[in-house]
């Protein structure tokens, strides 16, 4: 679903990160990506429905854990 909307299908989850080690991931996926790393010419569209009422099923940004 989330390839279907423009996004990324590989989730970089900097959650248990730094501060310093996120952004250095972040720059590093972006490189590796081909995107701009300083983000000015690449729209990032992840969690921009994190408030919305939306069921997880419908929100791309959900990730399941099991």
């Amino acid at each position: 679903m989330r390839v279907a909307v423009g996004k990324s299908a590989v989730i970089l989850d900097t959650s248990l990160d730094s501060a310093k080690e996120a952004e250095r991931r972040q720059a590093a996926a972006a490189a590796a990506a081909g995107d701009d790393v300083n983000g000015s010419a690449v729209e990032n569209n992840d969690g921009d429905k994190a408030f919305e009422n939306v069921t997880d099923l419908e929100n791309e940004d959900f990730v399941y854990c099991y």
